[in-house]
């Protein structure tokens, strides 16, 4: 994941690459990485995915936190 956000597109290949390859996400920066990936094409998708954690998890309060400032310090 550390490598494809240096790429030219980073959410893209992110994207891609988790929808084909399906990985465990278990890293808390990995799952970062691919919910700014889906907030960056469908916030729909990024609160849909943010969902799939217990609601009184750390990882959903994070996750949350991550898709609303991706959102509000968008360029």
């Amino acid at each position: 994941m550390q490598a494809l956000s240096l790429s030219q597109d980073p959410h893209a290949a992110i994207r891609k690459y988790v929808r084909t390859v399906q990985p465990l996400l278990t890293e808390p920066q990995d799952m970062d990485a691919y919910a700014t990936a889906l907030a960056d094409s469908s916030l729909a998708e990024a609160w849909a995915y943010q969902r799939t954690f217990s609601e009184k998890g750390p990882s959903r309060q994070r996750l949350v936190r991550k898709i609303i400032d991706f959102c509000l310090t968008r360029e």
